[in-house]
């Protein structure tokens, strides 16, 4: 619906203008007495030179992880995602900080099926259904599983820090989870969890859909 149309359109063109350098190739000339329409206006775009370092700053940056009415999701595989709601994974590792306004914000934990480490195999939009119902005709790649808050985000400098905190973060430290000297690695301190079986929604809504917003952080959306 219009919250869905609103939510893309603002991820859109925060996305194009953080890719691409406009420039004016002719500013045309103002008609209209109501509005303000430039005709004749033609602009340049051009790709813009980013990192990875740039990338993360800017989204780490956005002022929606802070906006109280947004409910963010974090995409898990399995079995990371049940470890985490057993208690038994105290530490979720990642290559990127959490953004500061999600400490001790409740995030969603949507399971998708074990697949190749560190590679997500969902979409940056996904519809979530009402229910876990597995026998669901159009299953959906996320499963809505409980909710997690994370009290505080470090970050390790050594591999020795990283592998000292193996029983926490149950890291295999030869699989593609495992530390790497041409990345950062950062710890998200678990706080709170919560299992359940059916996620409440709104009334009267039938799905949600989630929207990545950052590397495995959806942005959840009722329609």
């Amino acid at each position: 619906g219009q919250a869905l149309a609103n939510a893309e359109l603002h991820s859109i063109l925060a996305r194009m203008i953080y890719e691409f350098d406009f420039s004016v190739e002719d500013e045309g000339y103002p008609e209209g007495s109501l509005v303000f329409t430039p005709v004749g206006l033609r602009m340049k775009a051009t790709r813009a030179k980013l990192t990875m370092d740039d990338n993360s700053s800017i989204t780490q940056c956005w002022q929606g992880w802070a906006d109280e009415e947004r409910k963010f999701g974090l995409e898990m595989q399995q079995p990371y995602s049940k470890f985490v709601l057993n208690g038994q994974k105290s530490i979720e590792s990642r290559a990127y900080p959490l953004p500061e306004a999600l400490i001790d914000a409740k995030i969603e934990i949507l399971q998708s099926e074990k697949g190749l480490d560190g590679v997500s195999s969902v979409p940056d939009r996904v519809t979530l259904n009402k229910s876990r119902d597995d026998n669901s005709s159009t299953p959906s790649p996320l499963k809505r599983i409980g909710w997690v808050t994370f009290a505080k985000c470090i970050q390790y400098t050594t591999r020795e820090e990283f592998e000292a905190d193996r029983e926490k973060h149950l890291v295999d430290p030869n699989s593609g989870y495992g530390w790497n000297d041409e990345r950062p690695m950062y710890g998200w301190v678990v706080g709170s969890y919560h299992k359940q079986d059916v996620v409440d929604v709104d009334k009267g809504s039938v799905d949600a859909v989630a929207v990545r917003r950052m590397r495995s952080l959806f942005d959840i959306i009722t329609t």
